[in-house]
């Protein structure tokens, strides 16, 4: 009798975890490498930077190192920051995550390889504030 509840036990626990991650709520956000394209062809062509005219539906963005970028979305307070999934933990990543109600709506990387990117978003990385910029913010290569 022990060993029948057991062998029965066995299978229902597999079903459970099996099941329990396909009810989340919440779906993982993915990388979005069309941002990126967009602000390196903009600053191709532009002294600054504007990103409301490359991402809709935002309130804020935060620009952090991929290094601190987690921590910082949970110091605000962003439900969802549990969702963002391919997030290379590598120096010289810059992350750009856009804000909505509390919320991750997308994000983008910027590599250093992206020279021209890069170079205009470099000075907002490494503060590790946490601070957000909000839409209207225009980025500037400081000189």
């Amino acid at each position: 009798m022990r060993i029948m509840k057991k062998t029965l036990l066995f299978p229902i626990l597999v079903i459970i975890i099996i099941f329990s991650g396909c009810f989340s709520n919440e779906e993982k956000i993915p990388l979005n490498d069309e941002i990126n394209k967009k602000i390196n062809d903009y600053v191709a062509e532009h002294s600054q930077l504007v990103l409301d005219e490359i991402v809709d539906s935002w309130e804020f963005v935060l620009i952090d190192t991929a290094y601190h970028t987690m921590s910082a979305l949970e110091k605000l307070g962003i439900s969802n920051s549990d969702m963002l999934q391919d997030i290379p933990y590598e120096d010289e990543v810059i992350v750009l995550a856009f804000i909505c109600d509390d919320k991750v709506v997308t994000y983008t990387l910027i590599n250093s390889f992206d020279e021209q990117a890069s170079s205009l978003l470099d000075e907002y990385v490494y503060q590790l504030s946490g601070k957000t910029y909000p839409k209207g913010t225009v980025f500037e290569k400081k000189t």
